[in-house]
This record gives structure tokens, sequence and C-alpha cells, in this order.
């Protein structure tokens, strides 16, 4: 019985060499190509096995992100008014002085909390505008926050 070598025996079977060690089981670093010890078509690798694998990261990875995308993707904030009333009427032949109070709700359609930085309002009569005013808040204080909805269990 012929006696076998490292020559004769790579890593990837008795008739071929591994193309890395060229059979003799050891790695220069001179190989600037890089090193693959084992080769892709080696039956220990198991393929099916590791085909599932990726497969299974892949679900999960996408399953994550779509979970971060659905949480995470900004929804509008909507306001409506809720209460409006006359708090003030001057009507002269020249001009109409109204003072207006109004209550608004805020609904937060997120899953994170929201700061208001400003309101803009603009009032209109007959699909005129006759009035605008914005209010912008001061970086010094603190905005206020509109809470995240609410998620029933």
């Amino acid at each position: 019985m012929k006696k076998l070598t490292s020559k004769a025996y790579g890593a990837t079977g008795p008739t071929e060499r591994c193309r890395t060690c060229k059979g003799t089981g050891k790695i220069t670093r001179k190989d600037k190509e890089g090193i693959a010890v084992i080769s892709y078509g080696d039956e220990r690798l198991a393929p099916s096995r590791t085909a599932i694998y990726i497969i299974i990261a892949v679900i999960l990875f996408l399953a994550l992100t779509g979970t971060l995308v659905v949480l995470f993707y900004p929804r509008t904030v909507s306001a409506t008014s809720t209460n409006l009333r006359i708090i003030y009427a001057d009507i002269d032949k020249n001009y109409t002085k109204l003072i207006l109070q109004d209550t608004v709700n805020v609904k937060n359609s997120n899953y994170f909390v929201s700061y208001l930085d400003g309101i803009d309002i603009t009032v209109q009569y007959q699909q005129r505008e006759v009035g605008k005013n914005s209010t912008e808040y001061n970086t010094n204080i603190t905005h206020p926050s509109i809470p995240p909805r609410k998620v029933s269990p």
C-alpha cells in the first residue's frame, strides 16, 4: 500500500491539492490575494445548512428593519379646533376688531414624543386672508411636548 503524504493529500481530497497551501499544510504570508483554507465546494461546509442559516438571517434582518421603519417613520401631527369663542367684538363703520379664543386638540400619531416649535395662524374671511400671526418658541425655553400615541395591549 502506498503511503499518503501531505503533497498527495490536500485539504480538498486525495486527488487534488489545496490551492492555498499546495498540499504542504503551511501558508506563507507572501500570498497577497487572500487565503481560502477550505474551498467553497467542500462537502464539510454543509451548504444546505449554510443556505438555511443565510435565509433565516435575511428574514430576521428584514423583520427587524420593517419593525423599525413602522415605529420610527414620521407620521402627521394633527390639530383640530374644538371651541371657538368670540371674547370681544368692536364693530365700527371703518374697521372691525375681534378677539377670539379657541381650544385646539393636538393628536400625535407617532410612536415617539413630538415637540412644538411654533404656531402659524391665518385668519380668512370669504376665502381671503385678513390676518396672519406666527409664534416661534425661543431656543432657551422648553418646547411644549406632544405625547406619543398609546398602544393598547
